[in-house]
């Protein structure tokens, strides 16, 4: 009867035992498989993008970046969104939905399709640099024309005032300005029906003989003569 009893105690101890490991194993299983599920069951990207969007009542944000993460075991999803020039980046609880933290803040630059803030006001001050520039140059012309008309009539004068000076003393006479015109047309049988004496503005006030003579009874001929040289300044054929 002893041995029996010792049988059925030891028996009874091994089966307990095995129950008690048993129990452990599987709670020990439970709560693994509770854990895996807990991770499987993430929110999805929309659904973020859902908190996002009613968290800042932007509902065409455009987003750059949704990466999920984890950190002292809390997995999260790390967002970076922006509209305009206005940048919204959040981390967001990846099992609750929870907003662990937002920050909002103006964008340095414009990432992809976007022009920095910074750009565009350095293109608009460039504009407005270049219209100035535009406008002030006006004036500029204006000078460079204006110092171009004095310069040319400050040569002009230079000029007359180096050109000997011109008296009646110097003149040559009429005949022998006809004399001129006969060496210089080879024929005596002239006809003069002018001969003019005046100071000419297209020969820079010099005395200038204007004449007019039929050369042979046939040919007329217009001739501007130097009053003091004699050279022939101009002379024209009208048949």
């Amino acid at each position: 009867m002893e041995k029996k009893k010792i049988i059925i105690g030891a028996t009874a101890i091994v089966l307990g035992a095995l129950i008690v490991g048993t129990g452990i194993s599987k709670a020990d299983l439970f709560f693994n498989h509770s854990k895996k599920r807990n991770t499987d069951s993430t929110i999805s990207q929309d659904e973020v993008k859902k908190i996002v969007t009613d968290y800042t009542g932007i509902s065409d944000l455009v987003f750059e970046k949704i990466e999920i993460d984890s950190e002292k075991n809390i997995t999260y999803y790390e967002v970076d969104s922006y509209k305009d020039n206005m940048e919204y980046d959040f981390d967001i609880n990846a099992v609750t939905g929870e907003i662990l933290s937002s920050k909002i803040e103006k964008m340095k630059s414009y990432n992809k399709n976007n022009v920095s803030e910074s750009t565009q006001n350095t293109t608009q001050a460039t504009q407005e640099t270049t219209v100035k520039m535009e406008v002030n140059t006006q004036p500029t012309q204006t000078q460079q024309v204006q110092t171009e008309v004095q310069t040319q009539i400050q040569a002009q004068q230079a000029q007359t005032q180096a050109q000997p000076t011109q008296g009646s003393e110097n003149l040559l006479s009429e005949s022998q300005i006809k004399g001129i015109v006969a060496k210089a047309l080879n024929t005596e049988n002239l006809v003069y029906q002018k001969i003019e004496l005046s100071r000419d503005d297209d020969y820079n006030m010099q005395y200038v003989y204007d004449i007019e003579v039929i050369a042979n009874g046939s040919t007329e001929y217009e001739l501007d003569i130097n009053a003091v040289t004699g050279e022939i300044l101009k002379s024209k054929v009208d048949d």
